[in-house]
């Protein structure tokens, strides 16, 4: 749940000229970037200077340039800058002029930017890292007008509107070489110094494609806008006096809505005259406009409609359940170092830590704040993990000593960045913190063997914060026997010791947790604790029959115990993927790489295995383009399957983000709101995706908080 905006100072108040909208419409004008409802009220604003260029991502984020050669994300409702990108720092251009008019989020998840200067296109991964370089071809070099707006098309080939040289040119994606170009006519005109109706020129700001193979072009300052075929010949066109009371300016945006109709952006006319104008091509019918000089001023260069095409309606409805539910995922990995202050002195080594360590940047991890913030991600729990190791007295001190270091680092971390995070000791915390408008960390322990055979650990877990603990992890503990490996049980079930630990959870506070679990030691579970119980982190056999899944009888025990299933978004237990993985390994076999390489290697730098590297994100990507992978739809398949079963008030979401988790979608905390945009479509009701989210969690932890006051 993210707080109010008025909580932060934005206006909701009525907008005092011109005519109501029709559309819903970002904009920027008068050192204010504002989206305009359709009724005519300012939904949301922020101060923010002069702008080229503007998208909304399908989470509502906003991505727009922030001074001369920044890009960054903004999520609006907490008006935090979650995702940034300075040219004119990074890259290689430290000494350059840079200049950023136009980017474009690209579905990879990747960022495109054309920076004027330096003469190229770079695509960009959100650590900032180069993926592609594409040379602009430029007539007439300069930092301010090399581009404007640049759009890759569906087939990879990118558009770019040369302002400077007044040709619109199309680069081949993969080579950087120019298939198509265009020079923008004059007319037989002279060129006019000036912004204003009465300049003149061919500073041409944008360009798409439209479905008939045809380019629509935006000349700029040549006031018209002119559909031109491959031939380059002009096959409709829009003059600067064709509309009857209306005059057109220095043409800028163009949007092409699902209706067919153009929408386009006339920027520098005046007042009197519109700032968009949307009509229908076939007849240059004016169908609408948005006049608003008074409130954004003779410079509004870019805007863009946001209530256009088939899911409008259900975007809009998954973005204010996103915005209204506390989103809760009960299963996040960690390391010993996180938020550690301990700084290498190498340069490299200290950047790469940074990004690991450092929770406040957008780093290598699935988790951090910025990832949380940008996709709405509320509640995350941190998870306390220890292996599993000998059932001895060296291997309990060991787990001990290792859960301890984790508790360390979450506790670090949030004394570290109070302003940020906080941690929850209760249900009531997680709502009180989550509507402060602060991120939320809970504890859970995953694998009792941290614990040894000290039933007294327990209350010392949780009063460091613990709010559930599992019996086990891979292979059997001393609490009772893992789902690994099933065919060679240790106890059968629960073990004596498994049994007094639940009572003490129980007597405590903690919730009982069963992922992980084999199916005897599960059903035991459920039936000896007096509180209600949760699997963490598991799928459901129904959908696809793995060992860290639930069968139907362990579903239907859990709603009998009125406890809560957090099913998990990892790809490998949603669905069959052994196709793609006996690929990798005769991929890496054939490219003469090993077919796994552990955690504990060091990473081989050498030339010669980054070309194999390289050779294998080919062949994977060749293959994933028709492969179908664990996706967003398939995770949801079985929260519908769990629901059906034992009903929605026994059903939650987790990720198991760095830990393996994460599938096509939802594959690190800033895709979170697909999660909810799926439950929408899928026709879940407001209700029924809060309790999903953190009602029926919540539900639970408040019931073994009553079980535990019970028992003092």
């Amino acid at each position: 749940m993210r707080t109010s905006l008025l909580a932060f100072g934005l206006t909701a108040a009525l907008l005092p000229s011109g005519a109501f909208a029709q559309h819903r419409v970002v904009l920027q004008g008068n050192g204010r970037l504002v989206v305009l409802s359709a009724d005519g009220k300012a939904d949301w604003e922020m101060p923010w200077g002069a702008i080229h260029d503007l998208h909304m991502l399908p989470n509502g984020n906003l991505m727009v340039q922030r001074g001369s050669s920044e890009v960054v994300e903004i999520e609006p409702t907490t008006q935090r800058v979650v995702w940034s990108y300075d040219s004119a720092t990074r890259g290689g251009n430290a000494e350059k002029k840079v200049e950023v008019h136009s980017f474009q989020p690209l579905p990879s998840g990747n960022v495109l930017i054309a920076e004027s200067g330096p003469g190229r296109l770079i695509e960009v991964d959100r650590l900032g890292r180069i993926q592609r370089e594409i040379a602009l071809k430029l007539d007439r070099p300069h930092p301010h007008t090399d581009t404007r707006l640049v759009r890759q098309l569906d087939g990879g080939n990118v558009l770019v509107a040369h302002e400077g040289d007044g040709v619109v040119r199309e680069y081949e994606g993969a080579t950087g070489k120019v298939v198509w170009e265009y020079d923008v006519p004059m007319f037989g005109k002279d060129p006019e110094g000036g912004h204003g109706p009465d300049a003149f020129g061919d500073k041409c700001f944008a360009a798409e494609r439209l479905a008939n193979g045809n380019t629509l072009v935006a000349t700029g300052n040549g006031h018209s806008l002119i559909e031109v075929t491959p031939g380059g010949e002009i096959a409709w066109s829009l003059q600067q006096d064709d509309l009857e009371g209306i005059r057109l300016a220095w043409v800028t945006t163009i949007q092409v809505l699902a209706n067919g109709n153009y929408v386009l952006g006339n920027c520098h006319a005046g007042k009197g005259q519109p700032l968009l104008i949307e009509l229908e091509p076939k007849t240059k019918k004016v169908v609408w406009t948005l006049d608003r000089f008074d409130d954004f001023g003779n410079s509004v260069s870019n805007s863009l409609v946001v209530d256009d095409g088939p899911d409008a309606e259900l975007h809009a409805r998954a973005r204010r359940i996103h915005r209204k539910a506390v989103t809760l995922d009960t299963h996040k990995d960690i390391s010993t170092t996180l938020a550690s202050p301990d700084i290498p002195e190498d340069p490299a080594e200290a950047e790469r830590a940074r990004l690991r360590n450092d929770p406040t940047v957008w780093g290598t991890n699935q988790v951090d704040f910025p990832k949380m913030v940008a996709g709405g991600l509320d509640v995350a729990f941190y998870i306390v993990y220890v292996g599993q190791g000998a059932l001895d007295e060296e291997g309990f001190a060991l787990a001990r000593t290792q859960a301890l270091a984790k508790f360390d680092a979450i506790e670090r971390m949030a004394k570290r960045y109070p302003e940020h995070i906080e941690i929850a000791h209760s249900a009531d915390d997680v709502e009180r913190i989550a509507k402060a408008g602060k991120l939320v960390a809970c504890i859970g322990i995953e694998n009792g063997y941290a614990m040894g055979t000290d039933l007294s650990a327990i209350e010392e877990f949780h009063r460091r914060g613990a709010r559930y603990m599992s019996l086990t992890h891979n292979r059997h503990s001393q609490l009772g026997d893992s789902n690994t490996p099933p065919s060679s049980p240790l106890h059968g079930g629960l073990s004596e010791l498994g049994r007094r630990a639940i009572e003490e959870m129980n007597r405590v506070g903690i919730m009982v947790d069963i992922s992980h679990a084999g199916e005897v030691t599960s059903l035991q579970a459920i039936a000896h604790s007096k509180a209600p119980v949760i699997a963490s982190h598991s799928g459901v056999d129904g959908i696809f029959k793995h060992g860290r899944n639930l069968s139907d009888a362990e579903l239907l025990a859990l709603k009998e115990n009125g406890g809560v299933i957090q099913c998990v978004a990892f790809a490998s237990y949603v669905k069959d993927l052994s196709d793609r993985i006996k690929f990798i390994a005769k991929t890496r076999k054939e490219l003469g790489l090993p077919v796994q390489r552990r955690r504990s290697q060091a990473v081989d730098t050498s030339p010669e295995t980054q070309a194999k590297m390289k050779a294998l994100r080919e062949r994977m990507q060749a293959f994933d383009a028709t492969y179908d992978d664990s996706s967003v739809r398939h995770f949801a398949d079985h929260i519908d399957y769990a629901v059906k079963l034992i009903g929605i008030d026994h059903v939650a979401i987790s990720s198991d983000f760095d830990g393996g988790g994460g599938v096509l979608g939802w594959n690190d905390a800033s895709e979170t709101y697909n999660v909810t945009l799926e439950l929408v479509r899928r026709g879940y009701s407001d209700e029924d995706i809060m309790k999903l989210w953190s009602g029926n969690t919540l539900r639970v932890l408040r019931a073994v908080e009553e079980v535990a006051a019970k028992s003092r």
